[in-house]
């Protein structure tokens, strides 16, 4: 858009808003985008920390914006065939900047301390529960980025290794986030296709009555359809849990991995199209640093690898 606009004539200017990082910023030693997600991360942790967000105006004075008032009666949040599901959702998920500041605040003071032991727990509120927040711009990722860092400084300091260790893990998982858009800044096709030439032409099984078993957790294996009955009924799933139902589905019943993260993206709340794009690609490796195809994930236990 900014390349169309401004062959126009049109003087274009963007603001990063959404990232620690510009994408063109994190750079090799050769000036070329990085293909892998450990050296990048390691990258960006040398750069200086990224610029903390501004704090929000206290008023913004009439006639500054070239706004108008929309009467809430002309807006259509949801229509009558949503009502049923959205009635689910709402008794996992309360949005707003106000809610999410406050599950911020809970998740600092509260699960940080011991995130790198309980991360792998499935049956537990064990993180953060702030990926919604951060991809409807709720809460600014620089903003988590900065207070997990001043916790971390402090735990440093206090000899608290454990509580230092959860703050490096916690900003991992912030970097795999960060990860996701500039794969997709720097390979656009990384949303459709498989980053690895070789595995473009898999025969994956083309079998809608597969996809619909899975869709609805009758596969027979009781993790992976506690996993999917949860997703339908509260539009979330832990990150272990995702990790054995999209493993299932790729390996086992060998469906082509595009589908899945579509799905996801119609059922999860924090549906994220690049952040699922690396995770499915992750899966089905055809990443550079991605699982092997060939390695079958058990769908009976939660897999404690980590993505990258």
């Amino acid at each position: 858009m900014k390349a169309l606009l401004t062959a126009e004539g049109i003087a274009v200017q963007s603001f990063n808003a959404d990232l620690l990082y510009e994408p063109w910023e994190v750079v090799d030693d050769d000036g070329c985008p990085f293909t892998m997600f450990a050296p990048f991360w390691d990258r960006c942790l040398c750069m200086p920390d990224p610029v903390a967000p501004l704090l929000p105006p206290k008023r913004i004075a009439p006639g500054e914006l070239p706004a108008r008032r929309c009467p809430s009666d002309e807006l259509v949040f949801e229509d009558e065939s949503e009502r049923g599901s959205n009635a689910l959702l709402a008794r996992a998920w309360s949005p707003g900047w106000q809610n999410a500041d406050k599950a911020l605040a809970a998740f600092l003071n509260g699960p940080l301390m011991d995130y790198s032991v309980n991360r792998k727990k499935a049956d537990s509120a064990s993180t953060s529960l702030l990926s919604p927040y951060l991809h409807f711009g709720e809460l600014s990722v620089r903003k988590v980025f900065h207070q997990v860092r001043m916790k971390q400084l402090m735990w440093s300091n206090e000899g608290n290794h454990a509580g230092d260790e959860s703050c490096g893990l916690f900003l991992r998982s912030i970097g795999l986030r960060e990860y996701s858009r500039y794969l997709t800044f720097n390979h656009p096709c990384s949303l459709e296709k498989p980053l690895l030439a070789h595995l473009r032409f898999f025969p994956w099984v083309v079998d809608e009555v597969y996809f619909k078993v899975w869709r609805q957790g009758r596969t027979g294996y009781p993790l992976v359809d506690a996993g999917m009955r949860e997703l339908w009924a509260t539009g979330w799933l832990h990150d272990r849990i995702r990790v054995v139902v999209s493993s299932f589905f790729v390996k086992v019943l060998q469906l082509p991995w595009r589908w899945g993260m579509k799905y996801f993206w119609d059922t999860l709340l924090d549906a994220d199209l690049e952040s699922d794009a690396l995770g499915w690609q992750y899966i089905s490796g055809s990443l550079p640093d991605g699982r092997e195809l060939d390695r079958i994930d058990n769908p009976q236990v939660p897999n404690f690898c980590s993505p990258p």
